[in-house]
C-alpha cells in the first residue's frame, strides 16, 4: 500500500509540471529526471521508491514474503517525510518559499 501512496505522491509532483505517468517504473524514471537530477528532492527518496515497488513485488508475485514491523515502521516514516518533502517542493516552484 505504502507504494502506492508513495506513487501518488510522486504523480501529484508530476502532475506540478505536466507530466501523467502511466506506470509506476514510468513514474520513478520521470521524477528522477524531473526532481531529482535538478536537486529538488534528495535522491534517497528514488531509492526508498524503488525499494517500495519491489517490496510491492515480493509481495504480489512471491509465495512467502515477509516484512517485519522495522522495516514498515521505517517505510511509513519515509512516506511521510517524503510527502512534507514534495509540499515544499511545490511551493518552491509555486514561488510561495
Amino acid at each position: 500500500m505504502l507504494s502506492f501512496t508513495f506513487f501518488k505522491i510522486v504523480s501529484a509532483l508530476l502532475a506540478v509540471k505536466g507530466i501523467i505517468p502511466k506506470t509506476h517504473k514510468g513514474g520513478l524514471q520521470q521524477f528522477s529526471l524531473h526532481f531529482i537530477k535538478s536537486d529538488l528532492v534528495d535522491r534517497k527518496y528514488a531509492k526508498i521508491m524503488a525499494q517500495l515497488m519491489e517490496k510491492r513485488g515480493e509481495a504480489d508475485y512471491e509465495f512467502y514474503s515477509v516484512i517485519t514491523q522495522k522495516e514498515a515502521r521505517e517505510a511509513i516514516k519515509n512516506v511521510k517525510v517524503f510527502k512534507q518533502t514534495v509540499e515544499k517542493s511545490i511551493n518552491i516552484l509555486f514561488g510561495k518559499v
